[in-house]
């Protein structure tokens, strides 16, 4: 009798399965490629990410020359002229930053007409279109992606008031992006930049440029220190204050740079080009008391700025950015009122291409 297919054992041998030390050998051979790829792929996210910053800041430098080309200057970073000659005066009318008036050249012609309607209505810059967060405004290797303290948008992207800090009530103009107006009602005159006005150069002067939002800590990049200081003080001052990666004083107050792009004020939407990219930046404690507030960002060795022609390039932390431990001088060689200096800059390289008519002969190249 056969007793085949009747299930029978059968003495023929079953493959082996894998030893335990064959299964960790297999592990640690996929765990060295993980850490071989890892860099490589973190690599080319930042590199799509430097290359998207790039891109905002480059469309936002568009935006602005077509304001320029509609409206014959260039948008102001304080004290708007066309709210200027409105009366009654508006509550919050000179603290409109210049990144509203381009939102239309953004694609963002709704936010827009609903912000100035809510200012024309007495509203403030923080709440209602001013939440909105157009991602044209913020910088994809930003780590800021919340809104604000106040509850507005935020922005990574801020304009040149040139090489000497001051607040927004200062009407000197070092940098491109100026005080729009001074007056109001029927005494208000324009003191915008025009294009003509840049007598260094469009591809030789900063339209804006990129800055860390601000994450009330303590530490470097996202904080900012507090220093007791005036436009005539060396950043190095700021520099001091920091150890180890951290202030040891520093504002974690409700004003970080960047955290409402609708704001006017110096903190919330301007950076000066006294102190070098990355920089440490310092506060009076307030948001009109930005006096040292450089470009910077999260890309490694350097930041993106933006040139009057809309060009875009990469500036390193190491550029030429003169003695960060001088104090800025006015006209007669003093350093009180500093503010009211109009020669060329004595920020170096950096320092120069941040004015617009102070006759620095050199040219910026890439």
């Amino acid at each position: 009798m056969s007793y085949k297919g009747l299930g029978v054992r059968s003495d023929a041998a079953k493959p082996g399965g894998f030893t335990l030390v064959e299964l960790l050998v297999v592990i640690a051979i996929i765990g060295t490629l993980v850490g071989l790829l890892l860099p490589a792929v973190q690599a080319a996210r930042e590199a799509a990410r430097r290359s998207a910053c790039q891109n905002n800041l480059k469309q936002l430098g568009l935006a602005v020359l077509n304001y320029e080309s509609a409206n014959g200057e260039l948008p102001a970073a304080c004290y708007p002229l066309r709210l200027a000659l409105l009366s009654p005066q508006p509550t919050y009318w000179s603290r409109v930053s210049f990144i509203t008036w381009i939102l239309p050249f953004l694609e963002e012609q709704s936010v827009a007409d609903l912000a100035i309607a809510q200012i024309k209505a007495n509203g403030g810059t923080w709440s209602g279109p001013f939440a909105k967060q157009p991602q044209s405004l913020l910088c994809p290797s930003e780590n800021w992606r919340k809104p604000g303290p106040l509850g507005g948008g935020v922005t990574s992207y801020h304009g040149n008031r040139g090489d000497i800090g001051m607040d927004h009530t200062m009407n000197n103009v070092r940098g491109p992006m100026g005080q729009g107006s001074v007056g109001t009602g029927s005494t208000a005159r324009s003191i915008a930049v025009k294009i003509k006005d840049i007598t260094d150069g469009t591809s030789n002067t900063v339209m804006l440029g990129e800055v860390v939002v601000g994450n009330q800590s303590t530490s470097t990049p996202g904080g900012i220190g507090t220093l007791s200081h005036d436009p005539s003080t060396p950043p190095a001052n700021c520099l001091a204050l920091v150890a180890d990666g951290a202030y040891s004083a520093a504002d974690t107050g409700s004003y970080p740079p960047g955290s409402i792009w609708g704001e006017g004020k110096a903190t919330y939407t301007h950076f000066f080009m006294n102190a070098p990219p990355n920089f440490p930046r310092c506060t009076n404690g307030n948001d009109n008391g930005v006096y040292i507030l450089p470009a910077s960002s999260y890309h490694p060795g350097g930041v993106f700025v933006t040139f009057c022609d809309a060009s875009t390039r990469f500036v390193t932390d190491q550029v030429d950015a003169g003695d960060v431990t001088a104090s800025q001088v006015n006209n007669q060689g003093g350093t009180a009122n500093a503010w009211t200096y109009t020669k060329a800059s004595i920020r170096g390289v950096w320092g120069a291409i941040s004015t617009i008519k102070h006759a620095e002969s050199l040219r910026f190249e890439q």
